[in-house]
């Protein structure tokens, strides 16, 4: 059997909201004095830089990798948060893209460890648009695994297997991750799941709201190739979730988290 160590690290993903910053152009036909899309996208831009650094900073989650989505990129707002990233003392790794891509699906690195990560679109999901999807692998003398970050808009997908970490925002729930009870996109949870054991699933938690019905919309997985000697729990914060928590929270969504440490190859 084949195995390494990783001494601890803590692994979260979070929605950012970006989709939400280039909706506002869509607004019904009004005047900029009752609806001015600048100061909206200033504010906005603001809450989320304030809103991320104060993530990346507390001592209490500890995050090594963030995995995002929905990520806003415009040149703009996307360099300011970038400063906001490196003077928390890590890095925003994305894969290259071209044309004009409203938002993407990264990473935020801590920087002790960028030196051992490469990110990629990679070939596992073609169906899925490059901006919605990230590949990360983190290899060094000891350690090597892989994590798979998706935003899913397409539930047609064929499920990859070559990640050792699935997660993301599914846009998808069960039936029992939903608080009327009605699973969304319920085949696309168990198709995954043939491959991937869910983290935390045994929790009852959600992570986004929207008219009084609660879900859980992201999710973290482990490939069943794998074990772990920590138990698969997750802490879910709520603090990021601006339908949550209105005084700290800057985006939509709420932040999942999983401190792992030993991965073994069954």
């Amino acid at each position: 059997m084949k195995g390494w160590m990783i001494e601890r690290m803590n692994l979260a993903t979070l929605n950012l909201n970006g989709e939400t910053f280039f909706s506002i152009n869509r607004r019904p036909r009004l005047p900029e004095s009752i609806f001015n899309i600048k100061s909206i996208k200033e504010k906005l831009s603001n809450l989320r830089q304030e809103g991320l650094n104060n993530v990346l900073a507390k001592a209490d989650l500890d995050i090594d990798i963030l995995a995002v989505q929905e990520f806003v990129n415009s040149k703009k707002e996307r360099d300011e948060i970038e400063r906001v990233i490196e003077n928390a003392e890590y890095k925003l790794m994305v894969p290259e893209l071209n044309g004009n891509i409203h938002f993407v699906t990264g990473f935020i690195v801590r920087k002790k460890y960028i030196d051992k990560c490469t990110v990629e679109n990679g070939p596992l999901v073609k169906e899925l648009a490059n901006n919605r999807k990230a590949f990360l692998k983190f290899k060094d003398d000891n350690i090597n695994f892989s994590i798979f970050n998706v935003h899913v808009n397409n539930h047609t997908i064929t499920i990859p297997d070559e990640s050792t970490i699935l997660l993301g925002d599914m846009n998808a729930c069960k039936s029992n991750q939903i608080s009327n009870q009605k699973g969304i996109h319920e085949e696309f949870i168990k198709a995954i799941e043939h491959k991937y054991d869910a983290v935390g699933q045994e929790g009852k938690y959600y992570t986004w709201t929207s008219n009084g019905v609660e879900k859980q919309l992201d999710h973290i997985y482990l490939s069943k190739k794998y074990s772990t000697n920590n138990s698969n729990k997750i802490s879910v914060d709520d603090n990021v979730n601006f339908y949550y928590n209105p005084q700290e929270g800057f985006t939509d969504h709420s932040m999942l988290i999983w401190n792992f440490g030993k991965l073994q190859e069954k």
